[in-house]
């Protein structure tokens, strides 16, 4: 748990009734995010502060993604494509380990591409009413979208496209446009802007929001002197390495995917070497993602991509990608043609190593994922060994965990120790060195505490595992 735990932090504010609208001395971007909160506020309504509650809305989620899945497949391609697209999605690895985090980017993702298949769907009917009733529940999911994750923006350059090839390529209706775009901008985005200008005098408070998280939360963004940016006087060479190496070999190579984007792009190669028209749609979609998330902006004021720092920013990536090579393979091995028989075996054996890809690798990749165990079973023992009460020191990340697994408490002791003193810790606290944490945080550029690399000889160890120690401060003598 490290920003899960901010998230829940939140949810339980908004149950409380102390939930921090224009609240500037926090990170900017997280309050925002209300499309997950409440969700998440609601669970802790019901069921109490725990870790079920926690993760019961993107669980709940990642199952309707899989049925989503099946009834895009079966919409592009045939009923089997959607049976191997549900199949597919349901096993990517991000997929699992996002079903099981209070994270934005699996609901952003499944509410945006909610959105665009229903979209499409009203795309394909002639009453207009039909129409209507499509365009405006895509809205609705658009906008839901929008209020869990701000990158649900790169999708909407896509969707004009799409209705703008339908309108003039197609000669189809513009009414799922138009109720899609009124419920979604007229109706939920103009909401929010009131609601932010009830309490913040500001109209566009998110949007200046988003941009001071970028300006004062740089480490983890493509900006100069962070982790993930480049040195002064090297920002055109940065910018080449992110667009044209470290972009695509992350988008591409991530077993976090289980290579579902790579098996996508062979596919649609094959797709458009052999004129295959069925992919047009699902390819474009797929194709102006990757291009949206490897060449977008992150910032409004100038040019700086993404910095992908984490796999779960790609989510959007993933559903398109499961539908591509679902109906490649459906066509080879389940099509109900007359052709079928006479497939080439170049294309079935290419199939075959496909499937095999992704089965392969995303199995393997969940089966660490369940050796390694939870992310925060470390911070849920020492919950029940350290009480609120007692003086503890933890790292910037690790600190954030425990306040939930104490059930939220109005007062504790817990403090953050980085860049702290060997001095400055008390006799008689405890100290958790959670050393896979720190050092991510030092590459992260975080200023370590002093007894960092070498532990005073006197604290001793009073509980640990395979990646963390707590430690008890005597009393001096």
């Amino acid at each position: 748990m490290d920003d899960d735990a901010a998230y829940a932090e939140l949810a339980h504010q908004l149950l409380r009734g102390d939930y921090p609208v224009g609240v500037l001395d926090r990170t900017p971007v997280f309050p925002l995010r209300v499309g997950i909160i409440a969700p998440a506020a609601a669970c802790f309504k019901i069921g109490g502060v725990n870790e079920w509650a926690m993760v019961f809305y993107p669980f709940i989620l990642s199952i309707a993604a899989v049925f989503l899945a099946y009834l895009a497949g079966k919409m592009f391609f045939s009923e089997s494509a959607g049976l191997i697209a549900a199949f597919i999605l349901a096993i990517i690895p991000l997929e699992v380990r996002s079903a099981t985090t209070l994270l934005p980017d699996l609901p952003s993702a499944f509410w945006s591409n909610a959105g665009i298949v229903l979209l499409m769907c009203g795309s394909k009917k002639n009453a207009r009413t039909a129409q209507a009733a499509c365009g405006m529940g895509s809205g609705v999911c658009l906008g839901v979208s929008w209020l869990c994750k701000e990158s649900t923006l790169y999708i909407a350059p896509f969707i004009l496209l799409y209705m703008a090839w339908l309108a003039f390529a197609q000669k189809r209706s513009c009414m799922p446009l138009i109720a899609s775009f009124s419920t979604a901008a007229l109706g939920i985005l103009a909401a929010e802007m009131f609601v932010y200008y009830h309490y913040t005098d500001d109209m566009l408070f998110r949007f200046h929001e988003i941009e001071r998280n970028y300006r004062d939360y740089g480490t983890f963004f493509f900006k100069e002197g962070s982790v993930c940016g480049w040195q002064p006087g090297h920002y055109w060479s940065a910018v080449a390495k992110r667009l044209f190496i470290d972009g695509p070999k992350t988008i591409f190579l991530q077993n976090r995917f289980g290579y579902i984007n790579l098996a996508a792009l062979l596919v649609l190669i094959y797709a458009n070497i052999t004129r295959k028209r069925s992919f047009l749609v699902p390819g474009t979609w797929f194709l102006f993602l990757i291009v949206m998330y490897n060449f977008g902006s992150s910032s409004f004021s100038s040019y700086k991509p993404l910095a992908l720092v984490f796999p779960r920013y790609l989510s959007p990536l993933l559903f398109p990608a499961v539908i591509i090579p679902a109906g490649f393979l459906s066509d080879i091995f389940f099509s109900q043609k007359p052709a079928t028989s006479k497939k080439h075996p170049g294309a079935i054996a290419f199939g075959v190593l496909l499937a095999m890809l992704i089965f392969a690798s995303s199995v393997a990749t969940v089966y660490r994922d369940i050796q390694k165990g939870s992310a925060s079973q470390t911070e849920s023992a020492v919950a029940q060994l350290v009480s609120p009460k007692d003086p503890f020191y933890a790292d910037w990340f690790t600190a954030s965990t425990f306040s939930f697994f104490w059930g939220y408490p109005d007062k504790t002791r817990l403090m953050s120790f980085m860049g702290t003193k060997t001095a400055e810790i008390p006799s008689g606290a405890y100290v958790l060195m959670n050393e896979q944490r720190l050092d991510t945080l030092k590459r992260w550029g975080f200023v370590m505490p002093e007894f960092f690399h070498k532990i005073p000889d006197n604290w001793i160890a009073t509980w640990s595992d395979k990646t963390a120690t707590l430690y008890w401060v005597p009393e001096n003598k």
